[in-house]
């Protein structure tokens, strides 16, 4: 699978409002991590959604993000995140 349609599919479940939607969101997040592309944080950072029903799952991109660490290291994955931090603007409930 492409990684436009994992993300479309991280993006359109994101608001977990059933079981089925936490499993694709879940499912596309393992897909996107599992590229082990510190790029693909921007991508992650695209399913927050503060209207989300679910929020102990959104820990889930939490833990997938920080994962990042691991492999690239804080300074790299912080750096990559505060640069993905904008695309998160239009999801916030205020926003």
């Amino acid at each position: 699978m492409h990684i436009e349609n994992v993300v479309q599919m991280l993006v359109e479940n994101r608001l977990l409002r059933n079981e089925q939607e936490i499993v694709h969101f879940e499912e596309a997040i393992a897909t996107i991590s599992k590229e082990n592309k510190v790029e693909n944080i921007k991508y992650l950072c695209l399913g927050f959604d503060d209207k989300t029903e679910k929020d102990e799952v959104m820990f889930g991109l939490v833990h997938a993000i920080e994962a990042y660490d691991n492999v690239f290291g804080s300074k790299t994955t912080l750096t990559v995140l505060a640069s993905s931090l904008p695309n998160m603007l239009p999801m916030l409930a205020n926003g």
